[in-house]
């Protein structure tokens, strides 16, 4: 094992690192595939979402469930920054699990349940939609959907982002502000 071989001042500044790094190392690789896992899951859903919006507006269809939910209960009245990064990450944490479970059910395993996966870059990235329509059915296309749907309805009820995004703070002097109105705007069937 590796760890006997720790440089001097390592094992000098933490000794008990000689009793503690195999145990340390475990935990490292395990929470290195949970974070395989959850990035595996996340492009998944995003690359899935994406496909689906970009083909709704090609086809000028603009009333699909997901544009629909991107632009319904608009509310534009200011709140204060941190409590809208708060409220947004527990209804996201709550929501969670039934997410992982519907991307579990209607998406390949290789793909979402399979650490040594790598779904960035992979060929499967910008097909995965018409993937699982063809092996799956629209019905796992539309629970897919409703995930999505249930995540945008979490931002749906807040007011518009002026902020480049959650966890980026407010913005800086003379920063570009992101919103998601002049958007769902251009989007209106009136404007294109």
């Amino acid at each position: 094992m590796g760890f006997y071989h720790l440089d001097w001042l390592t094992r000098r500044a933490q000794p008990s690192l000689l009793r503690t790094y195999p145990l340390w190392s475990v935990v490292q690789g395990k929470t290195g595939a949970l974070v395989q896992l959850v990035s595996n899951r996340h492009g998944v859903i995003e690359s899935c979402q994406y496909q689906r919006l970009t083909r709704a507006l090609e086809a000028r269809q603009w009333s699909p469930p997901l544009l629909t939910a991107i632009s319904a209960h608009l509310d534009t009245t200011d709140v204060e920054y941190e409590s809208f990064v708060m409220a947004l990450t527990a209804d996201s944490e709550e929501a969670a699990a039934d997410d992982d479970a519907a991307i579990e059910r209607n998406v390949p395993s290789r793909f979402v349940s399979d650490s040594d996966f790598e779904w960035t870059g992979s060929d499967f990235e910008q097909s995965i939609a018409q993937w699982v329509a063809h092996e799956q059915g629209e019905p796992a296309i539309a629970e897919l959907d409703a995930a999505v749907i249930m995540q945008l309805a979490l931002l749906g009820g807040r007011p518009p982002l002026d902020y480049p995004w959650p966890g980026s703070g407010p913005p800086l002097a003379g920063e570009k502000l992101m919103t998601v109105v002049p958007l769902l705007r251009a989007l209106e069937p009136a404007n294109v």
